[in-house]
Order: C-alpha cells, then structure tokens, then sequence
C-alpha cells in the first residue's frame, strides 16, 4: 500500500485520503467530496489497476477501498491533511454518506467531529426504521454515546432510547 501510495500523484494521494472516508462511494460523491471532476476516471484507472480498489456495478458503480488500504488510507489522511480540512472533510462525507443511505458510516464520522445536533437529527428520521431492522443494539449506542444535555434536551432521543432498551431490558 505505502509503494503505490508514495508512486502516485501528490494531488491523487490527497483524492485518496479524502475518499477514504467513505466506505463505498459512487463517483460523484468523490467528486462532491474532492472538487475533483475526473473522480470518475481516476476511480475506474485504480480499478482498473488493482489498486486495492473495488468496482461494484449495479444501477450506480460504487467503488469501495480494500479494508486494509482503507485502514491505511484513514492514517495517510490524518497525516496529511491539516485539523481543519480533515474535520471539513468528515463533515462533508458524513453528509454524502447520509443522503446515500449510509447511516451508520455517517453517524461514526459525525461523533468524530462532535456534531452532536447532526447525529440527532439522523438519529430522529431513521430511528423507526433501524427498529424495523432490529438494530436496536446500534441505536442505543449511539444514544448512549450523546452528551446528556442533548438527551435532555430531546424527548425524541429519550423515546428511541428506551425502545431500543426495551428489547433487551423491559424494565
């Protein structure tokens, strides 16, 4: 991984660390995420390269880096991109991955940047819908991991709470 990471392109290595924050990416999310226009033919030449790069064709092709490149590519963005551009950067994907339907991608980045607001709000518009999944146990994780004034401060999340509780401890 370092070997390909250290051959490629200076501004191709930025690409990657802001990509990597997201598991799965279509090419315009990357593009959104990156400002880059050709996020698409940069994404299909690393496919196309095997460059630890997954092409999952569908309706959409997603692309999703290999776990250990991720792993990888996460230090590389913590490394190179400065306290206020990684945050900018979580933020934003955070944002992509929830309007693609990435919830739980989108919650993790979100409580790396304390955006505690944020996560309440997704919280509030899929909480039935994890129920409905039987994910209470990720549900009330996130509940639990939110300062007690924002649960204070939302009947909602008191409401999810328990529900997601009640499953596991009626009492």
């Amino acid at each position: 991984a370092g070997e390909v990471y250290e051959r490629t392109d200076p501004e191709i290595r930025k690409f990657l660390a802001k990509t990597a924050l997201l598991p799965k990416m279509t090419a315009a999310m990357a593009a959104r995420l990156t400002g880059v226009l050709d996020a698409a033919k940069i994404l299909e030449q690393l496919a196309g390269r095997n460059y630890f790069i997954h092409r999952h064709a569908g309706k959409v092709t997603e692309y999703q880096y290999h776990p250990l490149f991720l792993e990888f590519l996460h230090r590389k963005a913590e490394e190179s991109l400065t306290e206020v551009e990684l945050t900018a950067t979580q933020w934003q994907s955070a944002e992509l991955l929830a309007n693609s339907g990435q919830i739980e991608a989108a919650v993790e980045l979100l409580f790396k940047v304390r955006d505690w607001k944020q996560i309440a709000r997704l919280i509030e518009s899929f909480a039935e819908s994890l129920m409905g999944q039987g994910r209470h146990r990720t549900l009330e994780r996130w509940l639990e991991q939110l300062p007690a004034e924002e649960l204070a401060a939302n009947p909602w999340l008191n409401y999810w709470l328990a529900m997601a509780k009640r499953m596991f401890n009626p009492g």
